[in-house]
């Protein structure tokens, strides 16, 4: 599977300047190996030290897992992005829950699980885009 792409503009931190970046409607196998060989060192040093109440939720997330629990179910769509042919962010959404608040009540409700992990981009001085 390939999934759907769409050309993106991510901005560069560093120079201010957009550059192009593809969104895919999926989470392929080659974004997970990317997390996990570029983020995944960096991930395990940042975290080290920290209370684990300091500690972010997706900073112990296991990528493969996750994305291989809710394969072929409709209700939990994915989304990468890459730039530069490195993949930037990951992102499983659940669209299936319901808004519980009276003022709301029973409207969709949707639910990031997660991105990357904002871990990545608080800690690191190399993250750019």
């Amino acid at each position: 599977m390939s999934g759907n792409q769409a050309q993106i503009f991510l901005r560069n931190t560093e120079t201010e300047k957009l550059e192009e970046a593809i969104l895919f409607d999926a989470i392929l196998n080659k974004h997970l190996d990317d997390i996990e060989k570029l983020w995944g060192p960096f991930r395990q040093n940042a975290v080290q030290g920290l209370a684990k109440a300091e500690l972010p939720q997706s900073s112990h997330w296991d990528w493969k897992e996750k994305v291989s629990a809710i394969k072929g179910y409709l209700a939990f769509p994915c989304f990468a992005i890459e730039c530069k042919g490195e993949t930037q962010g990951l992102m499983i959404v659940n669209t299936a829950g319901r808004c519980r608040l009276d003022s709301q009540k029973n409207k969709p409700l949707l639910y990031r699980i997660s991105g990357v992990s904002t871990l990545e981009y608080k800690f690191s001085a190399s993250a750019k885009i």
